[in-house]
């Protein structure tokens, strides 16, 4: 068999935390070994031309499809970790903010938000999660306004902010087809994940 990558490895390891979800492990490894890849020709120009690295980022939004207590907040939690290991190094940091129903928004931000509109608000809290992971749980109880002021910043902060957005796969869905045409072209296919109950 063939050799492990050292983000692959890391992976697996912290996967047997989750539990009962055969797809997604290979789904991930698959993400985890192009992120490698994308990192070793990163490098390989900067042999080449004595340069800095690229300042292109990879998106790594995803969707997680499926309803509470299939493990989809442990996986984020996993991911942010594997993801800023300095073996896969797609995130500076395993910070996890997580915005879900009962999240009071102005609590998240912190001081002198209650000033700002919910655009400023949304803002803020991409800004706060630069290099590290934004969960949004649910987040089709946020409303249109809300998927209106996240879809600019969705695209602002592409590989910038790993978006992971959550919930049933029927409201999920919906929300990310009726809010607007660009929003579901600012996740890419391989990050559709389903949990199975």
């Amino acid at each position: 068999p063939a050799q492990l990558s050292a983000g692959v490895e890391l992976l697996r390891r912290k996967m047997t935390a989750v539990k009962g979800q055969p797809e997604l492990l290979r789904t991930l490894e698959t993400i985890v070994k192009a992120a490698e890849r994308r990192r070793r020709r990163a490098e390989i120009q900067v042999q080449k031309r004595g340069a800095s690295s690229s300042t292109q980022h990879n998106n790594l939004n995803m969707v997680f499809y499926g309803p509470p207590g299939t493990g989809k907040t442990s996986t984020v939690e996993v991911l942010a970790k594997v993801f800023a290991a300095r073996e896969v190094g797609l995130l500076e940091s395993s910070k996890v903010t997580e915005l879900n129903k009962e999240t009071d928004l102005d609590a998240l931000i912190g001081r002198g938000s209650t000033k700002l509109n919910l655009a400023q608000k949304v803002g803020k809290l991409f800004e706060q999660s630069q290099g590290a992971t934004l969960f949004l749980d649910e987040v089709h109880q946020r409303g249109p306004a809300f998927a209106k002021d996240l879809l600019p910043l969705l695209s602002k902060y592409e590989g910038k902010v790993m978006v992971v957005i959550a919930g049933y796969y029927n409201d999920v869905d919906n929300w990310l087809r009726n809010s607007d045409p660009g929003m579901i072209s600012r996740f890419p296919r391989q990050g559709f994940i389903t949990f199975e109950s």
